[in-house]
This record gives C-alpha cells, sequence and structure tokens, in this order.
C-alpha cells in the first residue's frame, strides 16, 4: 500500500507563547499527506467554527497546496470537548443526517476542504445514547453517498482498544468510510491510579487484528495513530517506578500546554535537555 500520513493541527496551537507556538506557517507541506484542521463543531444539522479567526486559517491551510499540489486538506468535527448532544440530535432521524450531509457539503466546498473526519468521541457512550450507535452507520452512510460522487473524502477518528471500539461502532461502518484513523494512543494515562504505557506495543496488535475482523476494515483503510505527546503520572513512592506501580494523578504541566499528565514532545525533549 502506498504511504499515508494524516497529520492533525489543532487550532488553539497558534494560541501558545514563546516557543511552544505552532502556526500553519511552521507546518512543512511536504511531511503529510493529508494534514487534518482540528476542530469544527456541529450546529444544528451543519457545521461551524469553533475560534473567530478559523476562515483565515483555512485560508493559510489551503495556501499550503501552493507548495505541495499532492496535499489533502481535510477538516474534523468533534474532539473529545465536543458535547455528546449536538450529535445525538444531528444523526436522530433520516432528514437531520441528510441535511447533515448537504450542509457539510457546502461548507467543505466552501473553504476547499478535500474531506471531513469525524471526530465524534464517542457514539453510543459519553453521555450519547445507546441508539446512536446505528445512527452514526447511517450517518457515515449517508455522508459517503453525497461525498463520493463529489470525490469528497470521509474519515473517521475511533478509539482503539476492542472493546470500546465493539461497544461505538457497528462492524460494517468501515465500507462507508475512506479511511479509519485509530485512537492507538492513551491507553494509560493520568485517570489511573497506576503507572502505564500511553501507547503499548501488544494492546495496539490487539486492537488492529480486532479492526481486521470487520467487515470492509481493510489494511489500506486503518491508520495507526501516533501521539506526539507524553502523558505522566505522580508516583505515591519515586523509587517504584516500573509499569503497575502506584499512582496518585497527573504530573506537573507543562510549560508551554498547561496541562496536568500531558507534555508535548517538545516539552519531553526540553526535559531530557535539561537532564
Amino acid at each position: 500500500y502506498g504511504k499515508r500520513v494524516m497529520c492533525y493541527y489543532t487550532n488553539w496551537s497558534g494560541y501558545r507563547q514563546g516557543e511552544g507556538r505552532f502556526s500553519i506557517n511552521d507546518i512543512d507541506p511536504n511531511l503529510c499527506t493529508h494534514i487534518i484542521y482540528s476542530f469544527a463543531r456541529i450546529q444544528g444539522n451543519g457545521l461551524a467554527t469553533t475560534e473567530p479567526n478559523d476562515p483565515e486559517m483555512y485560508k493559510q491551510m489551503m495556501a499550503l497546496k501552493e507548495k505541495n499540489p499532492d496535499l489533502k486538506v481535510m477538516l474534523a468535527v468533534g474532539g473529545w470537548n465536543h458535547p455528546a448532544a449536538p450529535f445525538t440530535q444531528m444523526v436522530s432521524t433520516e432528514q437531520s443526517r441528510a441535511e447533515f450531509a448537504e450542509n457539510s457539503y457546502n461548507f467543505l466546498k466552501q473553504y476547499g476542504f478535500d474531506g471531513l473526519d469525524l471526530d465524534w468521541e464517542y457514539p453510543a457512550d459519553r453521555g450519547s445514547p445507546p441508539e446512536d450507535r446505528r445512527r452514526f452507520t447511517q450517518l457515515v452512510e449517508q455522508l459517503s453517498a453525497k461525498y463520493k460522487p463529489q470525490g469528497l473524502l470521509l474519515s473517521a477518528a475511533t478509539p482503539a482498544p476492542a472493546a470500546k471500539y465493539d461497544s461505538c461502532y457497528e462492524p460494517e461502518v468501515c465500507q462507508h468510510l475512506d479511511f479509519v484513523n485509530m485512537m492507538t494512543y492513551d491507553y494509560s494515562g493520568p485517570w489511573e491510579r497506576f503507572a502505564g504505557h500511553n501507547s503499548p506495543l501488544t494492546a495496539q496488535k490487539e486492537s488492529v487484528q480486532n479492526m481486521l475482523q470487520k467487515p470492509a476494515c481493510t489494511p489500506d483503510k486503518l491508520n495507526l495513530g501516533m501521539g506526539a505527546y507524553g502523558r505522566t503520572q505522580q508516583l505515591v513512592d519515586p523509587s517504584q517506578h516500573a509499569i503497575g506501580s502506584p499512582s496518585t494523578g497527573g504530573g506537573p504541566a507543562g510549560q508551554y500546554t498547561g496541562e496536568s499528565g500531558f507534555l508535548s514532545y517538545y516539552e519531553v525533549c526540553q526535559k531530557i535537555k535539561e537532564g
């Protein structure tokens, strides 16, 4: 299969201070085959921006294609902090899904995007009713019918652990998607009370094996997620630092990202440099 490197760019990266700031102008347009601008939000049965400067940022993102004409730029909708209710309302009927397919298509075309990445975290979970598992399949089926004839891409970001994936998605959902972006990270973190690995190799292998058992989830559709960050935990006893050692929560917040239990790649590099 041909190489596919899909890179997420978050629209708050440009707000960070000092060396932590990362703007669209800092992106190497030849590093990735696809860039996914994150995030838009659900508003009614359509898409809406989340930041006042998003339209200008969209223009800057599209300008990267001047340096790499083969680059595909997609838009992600949702994210961890997006509430479930707007998604649930939007998928609730065939008519509301059809309206979203039409409205989202117009939004993508208006700003020049090559496709949509559905980052609903998650159907039938975190405040979303069980019925949304089926309705998500119906949504991607209707979106695919609208997008594919017009050459637009459709992908979904999904949890990787088998039990979580199977509880949120029907087996046939893959057949309506061009790609599945597996979130093969956050297997462990400060929400637990023992030290664990953020992205363990064995767990990733099990997740992929589970996906390959689904209809139409062929290897060429699966993208393995690689988080450019680390999870940190405060150990109960610093001398006990093996996997499984007791912990009490997240480690100190990073200088630039400011979130307990989380360090960006460049913050990890900074700590290594400081010894």
